[in-house]
């Protein structure tokens, strides 16, 4: 989505997904898992390879990185305030939320095991949603309703909460709703979700 919306060139390589989160290229890529590994030796992604020479991963750190190339656009904030709040946003969401909300809610398997029985993966299910309704109540306060969730204007959250609105009643949080529906809004992210085949929250609606 970032890379769509700041109109940077990159060449994309759809992944698949093996069991317990073991990350390989798509069917025609030419990407083996080892060749994976030899770029992202955590295995995980996102991994963003750059001059095919050095590669970043961390979604936190692969937004700031990409975000730099375009200073101009303030992607992770005008000035140390709004950088501190982008940075706080950007941790809170990829720790807190994700690792410990939707990790344990989609993926049960990652925190007790790949042989742990159904009882014990629908316990870690149910605490993980818990942990997501906590973190939406948290979020919810925290935006101001500008329609933004820093400083009024377009920055890399309003991207990382695209992915938080799935499966959730949204008119529940309504400044998380106008935050999510304003994004999807951007031609670079409705671009974005098709290429991944995810299906629009708010198709059609202003």
């Amino acid at each position: 989505m970032l890379l769509l919306e700041l109109g940077i060139p990159f060449t994309a390589i759809p992944m698949k997904e093996g069991h317990n989160r073991l990350y390989e290229g798509a069917d025609g890529t030419g990407l083996s898992r080892e060749a994976f590994l030899k770029a992202s030796p955590m295995g995980y992604v996102p991994a963003l390879t750059i001059d095919h020479e050095t590669t970043i991963t961390e979604l936190s750190a692969v937004l700031f990185y990409i975000s730099s190339l375009a200073p101009e656009r303030g992607m992770t904030g005008h000035g140390a305030v709004e950088n501190a709040k982008v940075l706080q946003w950007m941790s809170w969401l990829s720790t807190t939320l994700n690792e410990y909300g939707f990790a344990g809610y989609w993926r049960p398997s990652r925190m007790v095991g790949p042989e742990a029985s159904s009882e014990a993966e629908e316990a870690v299910r149910a605490e993980g949603k818990k942990t997501i309704l906590k973190g939406f109540d948290i979020l919810e306060g925290w935006l101001d309703g500008t329609g933004y969730a820093v400083g009024g204007h377009l920055t890399v959250v309003d991207f990382m909460l695209q992915w938080g609105k799935t499966g959730f009643d949204m008119d529940r949080y309504p400044r998380f709703r106008d935050v999510a529906r304003r994004a999807e809004q951007l031609p670079s992210v409705r671009q974005a979700l098709r290429i991944e085949g995810i299906e629009m929250e708010f198709e059609g609606q202003k």
